[in-house]
């Protein structure tokens, strides 16, 4: 994916630009990628759709590859269900630090300081 990726923005004139071609290429990588293609340029409201490139790999291309896309899908699942599966631990704990070091309601603090402070305080328990 590396030559996809690098080349996937660039800038002409101080502008910014994205590679039609390579976006698209991206997504075919990815499981259902022609599907997620005809998502993507309805979203942004295009019609072109290159065709694929014979030298642009696709999802399980290759019976390796698609083993290795298979058990990375299952492991992003299983961290993404344990994230959720102690998310009410985790709040209760950030709520925890929050008034024992601040010393102040945390209800009264806007969404973007919890926001920022959250992301400083995401390694506890």
């Amino acid at each position: 994916m590396d030559p996809v990726l690098r080349n996937i923005i660039g800038a002409h004139g101080a502008r910014l630009y994205y590679n039609l071609t390579n976006l698209h290429a991206a997504l075919r990588m990815a499981p259902l990628g022609d599907r997620l293609v005809d998502a993507f340029n309805l979203f942004v409201g295009t019609r072109e759709c290159p065709a694929p490139s014979p030298n642009t790999p696709r999802f399980g291309d290759r019976r390796t590859d698609r083993v290795a896309q298979i058990a990375e899908a299952i492991w992003i699942a299983t961290k993404t269900a344990w994230q959720f599966l102690f998310l009410t631990r985790r709040v209760a704990a950030f709520e925890r630090w929050w008034t024992s070091t601040r010393n102040r309601p945390i209800r009264r603090v806007s969404p973007a300081v919890l926001a920022r402070t959250a992301r400083g305080a995401s390694q506890l328990p």
